[in-house]
């Protein structure tokens, strides 16, 4: 293993026309990308929301939020920044409005933010590595273009996430004492974003402490005033939030998110649901293998699939050279520690989940920037092979012209393919508002309808008789949901033969859905009593 000992050497700065050639790529890319986006992601109306009650002062209402709040905070002060140059919205279709544009220029700004960073930390971990071919794979790399405009919490996350890991390398490297705050700040503000920042705390102080035994390169005291200084900056965001949300709970939170609060508190929410389940005959049973080799392989599926396929296979490309060549930097080690850390994190979530299947890819994104730089490293190694092949090439031209083809083919399939999934959710939203439920609660497991509709949300309990009950509660009011994906046992079949007082009032298909689907929608009103 090569020596940390570049500690205090000056490195080459990125050329600064082709950070700005990537930056202007990154940014057409989730222009273009936003201009095909007919509607919100999924979670989205829940950081809106937030916002909202973070415009109005609510930040009691805003904190009780599972999703950390540093995300919706941050799209509250853009949009009170933008109506106080455009003045107060007319309507609340324009005020939802400008805080969704709010939230893009928000969240784009953190898109650009990561691919330069992204960029500077492939010149100083990665130094056999061109930055520029890091940089286009995070400009142009599907999901991460799709994050940056989705209003999620995963551009703002991963944007600090990395400048942490940028900041803890430049102690090592720079040897500058004002990193190391910087660094915990910055992680503390990740943990404000997503609660699987913590993983960088062990990370970062493991890498240092390993670094200063190997090289000796300051004294013990010096590391100890970093670690001091790094924990105490960490402290002051995060510190305040975990105290509000455990005095909300009742007990010692690091989160309100109930899969991480199962993992937190030693609760087995896989047991319950084990239990509940029927049991299944004992000649049927099956051997399995254990659910943490399922969920390692369902990490490794999902982190291929989001790579996908050009990333993957780059980044299987440049690990074997840079493990046959040993061209290693002690700065590798950090990148490990925290890609071990994050599959470690995930494995745990999936055994209190008790699902290897509960996966998305956006569990993946932070795996698939820690491989972006192996995966340049491996266009290096492709496009000297194919410089091989040809007499008179020069390699160089190769790799270019090899990053520039890989480039167009991910750009072009970051762009080409446009949401038609739950536009019937747009429709249904709008049916509402045209028929005065915006004062009325609207039962639904999907955020999106109630939050165009402008009406009060009700989460749907998780049976259909409490469902029904608590909507029979009311003098008026609507019922939403998917036939075919519904997220309450058995509600479909008890509104197949509608109970007295509720009424089928719409039924909207999506047929240019991957999986079509019926959204149904249900007025309730309470039968006159009889005479």
């Amino acid at each position: 293993m090569a020596d940390a000992g570049r500690a205090g050497h000056s490195l080459p700065p990125l050329p600064w026309k082709s950070v700005l050639g990537v930056l202007l790529l990154a940014l057409a890319l989730r222009l273009v990308c936003l201009e095909r986006t007919q509607l919100i992601g999924s979670d989205s109306a829940r950081f809106l929301v937030a916002a909202e009650r973070f415009e109005r002062g609510d930040n009691a209402a805003a904190l009780a939020d599972p999703y950390h709040p540093l995300t919706a905070f941050a799209i509250s002060r853009a949009n009170l920044l933008q109506n106080a140059v455009a003045g107060e919205p007319p309507s609340i279709r324009e005020a939802q409005a400008r805080r969704e544009r709010a939230a893009h220029w928000v969240l784009i700004s953190m898109g650009l933010a990561l691919v330069y960073l992204i960029m500077d930390l492939t010149r100083r971990v990665f130094p056999g590595v061109p930055p520029v071919v890091a940089g286009v794979f995070a400009a142009s790399q599907q999901h991460l273009v799709r994050s940056s405009v989705d209003i999620m919490s995963d551009t703002l996350y991963l944007a600090l996430f990395f400048f942490a890991l940028r900041e803890a390398v430049i102690v090592i490297q720079e040897r500058r004492w004002h990193a190391a705050p910087t660094a915990g700040l910055a992680a503390g503000l990740a943990y404000l974003t997503r609660p699987e920042a913590l993983v960088l705390l062990p990370a970062i102080l493991a890498y240092w402490v390993l670094h200063e035994a190997w090289t000796r390169a300051s004294s013990w005291g010096r590391t100890s005033a970093r670690v001091a200084l790094f924990l105490a900056a960490v402290a002051l965001p995060a510190v305040p939030y975990i105290i509000s949300i455990s005095d909300a709970a009742g007990e010692v939170r690091l989160t309100l998110k109930k899969d991480f609060s199962q993992l937190v508190n030693g609760e087995d929410g896989g047991a319950v649901a084990a239990s509940e389940a029927p049991a299944a005959p004992a000649a049927a049973a099956a051997p399995e293998a254990p659910l943490w080799l399922r969920s390692l392989y369902e990490i490794f599926k999902v982190w291929f699939n989001t790579s996908p396929e050009i990333l993957g296979v780059c980044f299987f490309f440049g690990l074997y050279p840079a493990l046959r060549r040993r061209e290693w930097e002690f700065g590798h080690t950090l990148f490990a520690m925290i890609a071990l850390l994050v599959v470690g994190a995930l494995v745990a979530l999936l055994e209190v989940a008790n699902d290897p299947g509960y996966l998305s890819r956006r569990h993946s994104y932070t795996l698939v920037l820690l491989g972006i730089p192996i995966a340049a490293r491996g266009v290096t190694a492709m496009g000297r092979y194919l410089a091989a092949l040809w007499e008179r090439v020069n390699p160089a031209h190769t790799v270019s012209g090899f990053a520039a083809v890989l480039t167009i083919a991910m750009g072009v399939q970051a762009i080409g393919a446009e949401r038609t999934d739950q536009l019937a959710q747009l429709d249904a939203a709008a049916w509402l508002a045209a028929n005065g439920a915006r004062t009325e609660p609207v039962y639904t497991d999907r955020e999106k309808v109630p939050y165009y509709a402008g009406s009060p949300r009700q989460e749907l309990p998780p049976s259909a008789a409490a469902a029904l009950a608590q909507i029979q509660q009311h003098e008026r009011a609507w019922l939403v949901f998917y036939k075919e994906r519904v997220r309450c046992n058995g509600l479909a079949e008890a509104l197949s033969a509608p109970p007295p007082g509720f009424r089928l009032m719409q039924e909207l298909t999506e047929p240019n859905s991957e999986h079509p689907r019926t959204l149904l929608v249900y007025r309730w009103e309470r039968p006159a009593a009889p005479k």
